[in-house]
């Protein structure tokens, strides 16, 4: 740090550190988005399900009492899921896949 070369050694250092890092957050956010679409096909193919199962004979009211909860889970997580696709610089998409 006190030299002239020492500096910019350590210049040069945090240079590529900062090139690799944002080389994984790249790398990060398409992962990101591959699972935040797996997320939201999932939480549609769940409630289609549990809907066809609540509306049966056998076991409907632990069926609904079950779908009662997932509700809960999955409206919050859309809520979550949809104030982060209005984030400016969001990639993903919140369509079934």
């Amino acid at each position: 740090w006190a030299t002239p070369a020492g500096r910019l050694a350590m210049d040069t250092v945090v240079q590529y550190c900062m090139y690799f890092k944002t080389e994984r957050a790249d790398e990060e956010i398409h992962r990101l988005n591959i699972e935040i679409r797996r997320f939201w096909t999932y939480m549609e193919d769940e409630e289609r399900f549990l809907w066809r199962e609540e509306h049966g004979d056998d076991l409907a009211h632990q069926v609904r009492r079950y779908c009662w909860r997932r509700a809960r889970f999955n409206a919050e997580h859309c809520d979550r899921l949809r104030k982060l696709e209005k984030v400016p610089g969001f990639t993903g998409s919140l369509q079934s896949g």
